[in-house]
């Protein structure tokens, strides 16, 4: 089993993604989850009438947020962001583009995005805070619980949009806030 341990360095210009180093198999994996769900969403997501920028803009928020979820839960990426607190309110604030983004491609679910963004920002800052992990990890599943909940509630079309919510969710709340080292 040393494939699955055996770690490589990561270059610099991949670092705010995999951090300085990462199993083989964790990057693997993650392309493999990328490659699968982008095909999944793109192929559930034929009758969206885009424009090509706009599809391209889709494509690259799925693949963003797919391989965040993954990435954002390996040893490499939570090591490089447990080093620096500015690190973390940088990546933190870059998060408000992918709800613009969002709302660019489904501009009539823009309240809908807006709220969800609005309760996953605050709820991920509120975990980031938390000093202790276990307890950073409770409140975490708190609260993709709650925001995962309101989404639903809210029938958001189409579904594709609801997934991408979802994973912004994830990807912020739990996967990033949470230090799991």
């Amino acid at each position: 089993m040393k494939f699955i341990e055996r770690k490589i360095e990561i270059p610099k210009f991949l670092h705010e993604v995999y951090g300085y180093r990462s199993s083989v198999v964790e990057l693997v994996f993650t392309y493999i989850t990328i490659l699968s769900v982008t095909s999944i969403l793109v192929i559930m997501a034929d009758d969206l009438d885009l424009p090509l920028f706009q599809w391209i803009i889709y494509i690259l928020l799925i693949i963003d947020l797919t391989g965040g979820v993954v990435s954002n839960f390996t040893e490499g990426t939570n090591h490089y962001y447990a080093e620096s607190a500015k690190r973390r309110l940088v990546f933190i604030s870059l998060h408000v583009i992918q709800p613009l983004l969002m709302y660019w491609i489904f501009p009539n679910e823009g309240w809908n995005i807006a709220l969800i963004s609005f309760l996953t920002l605050s709820t991920m800052l509120l975990v980031n805070g938390i000093g202790t992990h276990t307890k950073q990890r409770f409140f975490a599943a708190v609260f993709i619980t709650l925001n995962i909940t309101v989404a639903f509630l809210l029938g958001i079309t189409p579904p594709v949009l609801l997934w991408l919510l979802i994973m912004f969710i994830i990807k912020l709340v739990l996967a990033f806030a949470v230090r799991w080292r």
